[in-house]
């Protein structure tokens, strides 16, 4: 996360600014594993604590959970947001916006920093 603070009292060390995911998918698309790369929104004033392991779901859910959320995909991007019922459920959760990429693309350094990093910062706006 980046920016200034988020003015959560709850989590003070919070800053305002995106939440970027990289999601690995052992038996993706077709059966074939693959990375999922997100940017997040949220209204952070909405979280009591930081996410554990086992929320794992706040970053899952949002690509795979069409009662709570409007899910799109065009030119492979996804979209992601939440409908109004569901914001609290999903911790102020906004918006997402992501793609997929093959896992066996990514395989030495030069990669990871071209394949993740500058792919995640590369991400339209949603």
């Amino acid at each position: 996360m980046d920016g200034a603070t988020a003015g959560n009292e709850q989590v003070p060390d919070l800053k305002e600014g995106a939440v970027y995911v990289v999601e690995i998918e052992l038996a993706g698309e077709d059966a074939y594993p693959e990375i999922t790369l997100s940017r997040f929104h949220y209204d952070l004033s909405c979280w009591e604590r930081m996410p554990a392991i086992s929320d794992h779901w706040l970053f899952n859910d949002p690509y795979r959970i069409e009662n709570h959320f409007e899910i799109d995909c065009v030119d492979e991007i996804w979209t992601s947001k939440v409908k109004e019922k569901s914001s609290k459920k999903y911790w102020g959760f906004k918006q997402a916006i992501g793609k997929s990429i093959p896992l066996v693309t990514v395989n030495d350094a030069e990669s990871i920093r071209v394949g993740i990093f500058q792919q995640l910062l590369e991400l339209p706006e949603a």
